[in-house]
């Protein structure tokens, strides 16, 4: 429950860069980034007069498949329109967009929060090209059109959500899963995924409800910008309401950006409305109508979802929410966990294992196979060595895709789990340590560990550490 006295309220645009080959109204190289300023353009993306776009059958593919995988209904004909306006950085001063026929219309986005799932409901998914890119300078602002015509799917929630951690979540799970569809890159750093939120809060005063008007935030680079943005403009508005500032006036949505060095949100300028765009159809491109076997095959080849592979790994392999979501956030971990956890038979340690030892450096997911990591836990597990050695003598000589089994008898590294044999090292440990055995004998448990370390240095790490512990409760009496 939370503490504010109001209620946030959310909803996101979100645009996502198709990761198609070519651009989407001509036949430039989709891939802009890094590449010298207005270099990858053509006479089509420039808007010269007298060409015509050609719409780029994958981008809308691969639109239709992100629609699926959000469930959408997808439109049984959907056209492009001509969305005007004027900026330095959009050479036609139009924007080819999807107004009143988008693709993909209605559909929902589960989320995951500590566990719980929650439906965000969407409005639409549509289908438009990019603009170019200005680039601001102390002597004023460059233009590069190398982005122009990229193609941008935008998806567009209900405002559903309550928090600016739900909002952020839901943004993850978006970058998600149009990864997964492999629709989308979706690198926010390279400008390939975008995010807006339109904000306002609820609250009740002298017994009658209170809603502010919205706010629209843009230059959000990062997920924690999201949350920190919302978290800051919610807070705004309640402070300038109980003021009695303009906001309690203002009837119409407005533009502001995100100032992280501040950590405030500035003034850009009044939201325009719909029809301020004068939207029309585009008269260079005839409505779609979409093949609805295509549809269907796009629809039956769709991978399982991300919320959906987290419930899985938290059901079936006993996975906490924390692991499922970093391994399946991560979608090049989900494949390597699976395989490990097979060989394994061990989930929740291939889970551990993954999480704090492979993670500390992200390469070894190249130079270790998971059949390997898999075979190193299964031998943990069957006494054959101890976790510590394991992790920190056999583990780094399996970057050079040696066998765990291999190393473990070449270097003399099997557990020692002779009964005998360690009941004749604990018993020397404990009488060279007569404090910690005279606090044991108190009930000081803590004492026990230190034992341990001193056995564990004693046999270079390979005792078993469940008959030590026995062993030192057995002759501590």
């Amino acid at each position: 429950m939370s503490d504010k006295p109001y209620i946030i309220i959310v909803g996101m645009e979100i645009h996502a860069q198709c990761n198609t080959k070519t651009k989407m109204f001509c036949g430039c190289d989709n891939e802009s980034f890094g590449v010298d300023p207005n270099t990858n353009i053509c006479e089509v993306c420039a808007a010269f007069p007298g060409t015509l776009p050609v719409a780029n059958e994958e981008a809308i593919k691969k639109t239709i498949a992100t629609a699926l995988a959000f469930k959408c209904q997808i439109a049984e004909q959907f056209k492009f329109d001509r969305k005007n306006y004027f900026y330095p950085d959009l050479p036609a001063g139009y924007q080819i967009s999807q107004y009143d026929m988008p693709i993909g219309i209605g559909g929902q986005v589960d989320i995951l929060l500590d566990g719980e799932k929650k439906t965000i409901n969407l409005t639409r998914i549509h289908l438009e090209c990019d603009a170019g890119k200005l680039i601001h300078t102390a002597g004023g602002s460059l233009v590069d059109f190398n982005r122009a015509g990229t193609p941008l799917m935008e998806i567009v929630s209900e405002p559903d959500m309550t928090s600016a951690v739900e909002a952020k979540v839901y943004c993850q799970e978006i970058q998600n899963l149009v990864r997964v569809v492999d629709s989308s890159n979706a690198n926010i750093e390279r400008g390939e995924m975008r995010l807006e939120a339109n904000v306002n809060i609820k609250f009740t005063h002298e017994g009658k409800e209170v809603r502010t008007p919205i706010t629209e935030i843009k230059n959000m680079s990062s997920f924690r910008m999201v949350e920190k943005a919302i978290e800051y403009e919610a807070a705004r508005h309640y402070d300038e309401w109980l003021a009695g500032g303009e906001i309690c006036n203002r009837k119409s949505k407005e533009t502001r950006g995100w100032d992280d060095a501040k950590n405030v949100t500035v003034f850009q300028r009044s939201k325009e409305e719909a029809h301020d765009y004068r939207y029309f159809p585009e008269p260079d491109l005839p409505p779609f109508r979409p093949n609805r076997d295509l549809v269907e095959e796009l629809k039956a080849h769709l991978p399982e979802l991300p919320v959906d592979k987290k419930m899985r790994y938290m059901q079936d392999f006993g996975l906490s929410f924390y692991d499922a979501d970093l391994i399946v956030n991560n979608p090049q971990l989900t494949d390597f966990f699976e395989e490990v956890a097979k060989e394994s038979g061990d989930s929740k340690k291939s889970a551990n294992w993954l999480t704090s030892v492979v993670l500390a450096d992200q390469s070894d997911l190249k130079k270790i196979k998971p059949q390997i990591l898999g075979a190193l836990i299964k031998m943990i597990n069957e006494g054959k060595i101890s976790n510590s050695v394991a992790k920190d003598r056999v583990y780094p000589l399996m970057r050079d895709g040696r066998d765990p089994q291999e190393i473990v008898e070449k270097e003399g590294l099997a557990q020692v789990s002779d009964e005998s044999e360690l009941k004749t090292i604990v018993q020397k440990i404990i009488d060279a340590n007569p404090g910690p055995v005279a606090e044991i004998k108190e009930g000081k448990e803590k004492a026990i560990s230190f034992l341990v370390g001193q056995i564990m240095r004693q046999t270079g790490g390979k005792a078993n550490p469940q008959m030590i512990n026995n062993l030192i409760k057995e002759l501590i009496r």
